[in-house]
């Protein structure tokens, strides 16, 4: 294989300060939305938690779009889940989606808010409803109460003055319901009068107070029945800013998918996720087929560093589709051109007609993992599944990479590990580059997901010793591993 150097850049952000942050912000955001307040503002930390993958999957879990953003996004766990940084403005569309997220948070809280209390005004609405209906009917009984005595008094008025005993059963035609007061007997005096005008006056006192409370529970029942009608109001428009807005989100789902998928993870100079996630998915595939192998993402993951800088070599970019903006192709092979560890290559005449390499003469290394074309035509695997075998595509080359390593046996320990890598590109120094490619990889702090033990592997025990001079092929080609 050929061999591309390049430099490492330093992380600007931690792991654990954007989860220290990403804890201050939610609890700053709930107090806000808690405090009923409008929609979401913009916040300062958007753009920072756009750069933190379980960050942007906890606030469109909130909101019911983490199933839609796994489904644009595609990417393993383990490289979904990463901190990122973004190249110039690249981050603007994760910044928007997570900006729209915040916002229908804050509308679907305040609905529920409304909804909840649209619920407690119709129960309170009800049982206005309920009071106005008893306190009428004790006003009509209060009014027809005192019509009776009303018309009792006079008619005990007239028969005090004129000295004669009113007919009993005259008087219960006035009012029965006003007259069960009367006695079955009795002589009417001016004392009789003046308890008649006692009763009439508290009837009177009695009706005016039913009156009142009857007045009372109508206002009430007419306030209840504002705010109902206003909560109902407010709820349907908070329900369409809610649907607008989760359109709009929606819609921004693949860019900013995209965008996340394509950025670089921190303190790795041409890792993305994307190309995380080819080398993730390498190593699982490997541990089915050939599980004594112990081939890992990391050593995919350095190879692919020192080879092609994650398919990123030379300024280019790694697409969604695995390949990088332009092709990845090596020097000639040419038997005299020195190559990136100042060793002359070998002279290697043309074995694929330029199908791969585009030079009829000499072969050429191509792809992320710079395959040598006679290499790749023996080894080379679909590792995503799409019907080809592309060596510009990282996840076919990170897959044919894991099994040709792993045709050299176990990587458990630091002499198979150095005798598979040498056997990819047959140099020490080569070597010696992968394994501090390979050091700065596992200091990269993987997120927590489930299921992730397969993929906690560290580094092949033992004690390494840089290789000063190349080892000895082995005797016999293992296929798979076994």
């Amino acid at each position: 294989m050929g061999t591309i150097v390049h430099a490492i850049k330093i992380p600007s952000v931690s792991y654990r300060a954007m989860t220290v942050l990403l804890g201050l912000f939610l609890v700053v955001s709930t107090a806000v939305v808690g405090a009923q307040a409008e929609p979401a503002p913009t916040y300062p930390e958007v753009a920072v938690l756009a750069t933190n993958g379980e960050a942007i999957e906890a606030v469109l879990a909130e909101v019911g779009l983490d199933a839609a953003w796994r489904s644009v996004i595609d990417l393993h766990p383990a490289a979904r889940l990463m901190t990122v940084e973004y190249r110039s403005d690249e981050g603007g569309a994760v910044a928007a989606l997570l900006q729209a997220g915040l916002d229908l948070s804050a509308i679907t809280v305040r609905r529920e808010q409304v909804v909840a209390d649209l619920r407690t005004a119709a129960v309170d609405l009800d049982e206005a409803r309920r009071v106005e209906r008893e306190r009428e009917i004790d006003r009509n009984r209060a009014d027809a109460y005192f019509r009776g005595i009303h018309a009792l008094t006079q008619a005990v008025a007239i028969d005090v003055f004129a000295g004669q005993d009113p007919s009993l059963d005259a008087l219960l035609g006035l009012d029965g319901e006003a007259l069960v007061v009367a006695q079955r007997e009795f002589k009417l005096t001016n004392a009789t009068l003046d308890e008649m005008m006692e009763l009439r006056n508290r009837a009177e006192t009695d009706l005016a107070d039913a009156i009142d409370d009857l007045d009372a529970s109508t206002r009430r029942r007419i306030e209840l029945e504002d705010r109902h009608e206003r909560l109902d109001r407010e709820a349907a428009e908070l329900a369409g800013e809610r649907r607008a807005l989760d359109a709009s989100a929606r819609a921004i789902l693949p860019a900013a998918a995209e965008a996340f998928t394509l950025a670089e993870v921190p303190g790795q100079t041409g890792l993305t996720p994307r190309a995380l996630n080819a080398y993730v998915r390498a190593e699982l595939t490997m541990t089915e087929l050939a599980p004594r192998c112990a081939v890992s993402w990391r050593t995919l993951a350095a190879i692919g560093s020192v080879e092609g800088l994650h398919g990123e070599y030379g300024n280019r970019r790694l697409g969604l589709d695995g390949r990088p903006d332009t092709p990845i192709i090596g020097i000639s092979l040419n038997g005299v051109t020195v190559d990136n560890f100042g060793q002359v290559t070998a002279n290697l005449s043309d074995t694929d007609g330029g199908r791969y390499d585009r030079d009829p003469v000499y072969d050429r290394a191509v792809g992320p993992m710079q395959f040598i074309p006679e290499t790749w035509t023996r080894w080379r695997l679909d590792g995503d599944g799409d019907g080809e075998r592309d060596p510009q595509d990282i996840d076919d080359a990170a897959l044919t990479t894991a099994a040709y390593l792993c045709n050299y046996g176990s990587l458990r320990n630091w002499t198979g590990w150095s005798t598979a890598v040498f056997g990819y590109n047959q140099s020490g120094a080569y070597v010696n580059s992968v394994k501090a490619s390979l050091d700065r990889i596992l200091r990269l702090v993987l997120p927590e997901f489930e299921g992730d033990d397969e993929l906690r592997q560290r580094r092949p025990w033992g004690t390494w010793v840089p290789l000063p001079d190349p080892p000895p092929e082995p005797d016999e080609v293992s296929e798979g591993g076994e």
